[in-house]
C-alpha cells in the first residue's frame, strides 16, 4: 500500500506537538501497518540517547523519516518494519535491551518518547478501532 503525502500534511504534522504526532503516528500504523526507521551501512537501527536511556525512532510514513535523515544520521537510510515484523522481531529486542521508543522526532528533536509496555498497549487500543 503506497500512500502519497502532501507537502500540506507533512508541514501540518511536523508542526504538532509530540504527543499528538503521537497519536497520529498510531493511527496511521494501524492503518497501514506499517513504520520506518533508519538504518546505517551496518544496518543498524539510528539511536538517540537522552538520560541515559537509549530510544529506538519511529516514524510513521517514508518522507518523515527522511526529514531526519541529517545530522549524525545524514548517512543512514529509511528501512520499512511491517506490524508482523515489529511484534515478531523488535518488540523482544527493545525489551531485552530495555530501550525506549522515541516515536516521530522532527528536526533533531526528540519526539514523543515512550516506554515498550506503554505502546504496545497504546496501539492495541488504537486497532481496536480497525
Amino acid at each position: 500500500m503506497s500512500i502519497i503525502l502532501s507537502e500540506k500534511e507533512i508541514s501540518s504534522v511536523v508542526r504538532l506537538i509530540p504527543f499528538e504526532r503521537y497519536k497520529y503516528f498510531l493511527k496511521r500504523l494501524a492503518d497501514t501497518e506499517r513504520m520506518y526507521t533508519l538504518v546505517n551501512g551496518n544496518n543498524e537501527y539510528a539511536f538517540s540517547e537522552v538520560e541515559n536511556n537509549y530510544l529506538f525512532s519511529i516514524w510513521p510514513f517514508i518522507e518523515y523519516a527522511l526529514l531526519s535523515a541529517v545530522g549524525e544520521w545524514v548517512d543512514y537510510k529509511v528501512k520499512e518494519i511491517t506490524l508482523e515484523e515489529f511484534e515478531d522481531e523488535v518488540i523482544d529486542w527493545l525489551e531485552q535491551n530495555n530501550y525506549l521508543i522515541n516515536v516521530f522526532s522532527v528536526d533533531s528533536k526528540v519526539g514523543f518518547v515512550v516506554n515498550l509496555m506503554a505502546f504496545v498497549r497504546d496501539l492495541s487500543e488504537e486497532l481496536k478501532n480497525y
